[in-house]
């Protein structure tokens, strides 16, 4: 399970929820996303290498563009 929380009316991050095994990894994208400045939509349209499981990143900023 997976879910970012952003600001209301803008795509950044304030902070995520990520419950499994791979939560490691992909908390790691999103606070360096946070920490960098990098809204949720440039997260989003990285491409990752193996994206098995950051794919799930990508499916959250785009259900985001289309709100």
């Amino acid at each position: 399970m997976m879910k970012i929380h952003t600001k209301k009316g803008t795509d950044e991050i304030l902070g995520a929820t990520v419950v499994g095994g791979p939560a490691g990894e992909l908390i790691m994208i999103l606070t360096s996303g946070m920490h960098n400045g990098l809204g949720l939509s440039k997260i989003g349209a990285c491409v990752y290498p193996y994206p098995s499981w950051a794919e799930g990143i990508k499916h959250l900023s785009d259900q985001y563009n289309r709100s």
